[in-house]
């Protein structure tokens, strides 16, 4: 079964990869200056939500060691 939408979004790619010549470096600044044309149309709106940091819900500290080190063989 095909989704006619995820159809449409691969022509769409590869005819924007074969306008560019299939090259990553062409393809990457067309996609960032699509970007910010994007962000300057509408700067209140990201494309793209971006999450919340994880919260640190507890820490673990490791008490340091009461003993003496101890000197390895051969050393004064």
């Amino acid at each position: 079964m095909t989704n006619p939408i995820i159809e449409e979004v691969r022509a769409a790619r590869a005819s924007i990869a074969a306008d560019l010549g299939y090259d990553r470096t062409k393809i990457l600044a067309w996609a960032r200056a699509e970007q910010a044309a994007l962000k300057m149309k509408n700067p209140n709106k990201t494309s793209i939500p971006t999450p919340d940091p994880p919260q640190v819900q507890s820490a673990i500290f490791v008490q340091p060691s009461t003993e003496k080190p101890t000197r390895a063989v051969g050393q004064a």
